[in-house]
């Protein structure tokens, strides 16, 4: 069955590759359906602003989102799990710190990272809206 559970993330885009990394406990139905089933499809969505009209059907949406599909592996060498939890960090607040982190705690902590295989994005401006541009 279909299951949505939203995320923090991190990301790559190197050499036309998208890697997404995320973070979780040790156990739970998430971590179950990806061993059982490692094919997933993701949604990012931001950027949101109402653009208001006249009338209830004149109103719209600005926004940007991605959509795609890709394969979870999970990581369990040390170095790649460090890497993941600052790139997740580095997203989450802009800041370009590298951390390090104690061995007990990655131990205790599922690390994993979705290789993209495809995906497609859209987006709608406020200022598309006024100007009737759309992409």
């Amino acid at each position: 069955m279909p299951y949505i559970v939203p995320v923090n993330f991190g990301y790559d885009y190197e050499d036309n590759t998208l890697t997404l990394y995320f973070h979780s406990a040790k156990e739970g139905r998430k971590t179950d359906i990806i061993k059982n089933n490692n094919n997933a499809c993701f949604e990012v969505d931001c950027d949101h602003r109402l653009i208001k009209g006249e009338t209830a059907c004149d109103c719209s949406y600005a926004y940007k989102s991605v959509i795609g599909f890709g394969k979870i592996i999970f990581l369990e060498d040390t170095n790649e799990k460090t890497d993941a939890l600052n790139k997740i960090l580095m997203h989450q607040t802009d800041k370009e710190n590298i951390h390090t982190f104690p061995p007990d705690k990655l131990k205790n902590m599922t690390i994993y990272k979705l290789v993209v295989d495809e995906f497609t994005g859209k987006r709608k401006d406020f200022l598309d809206e006024i100007y009737n541009v759309h992409t």
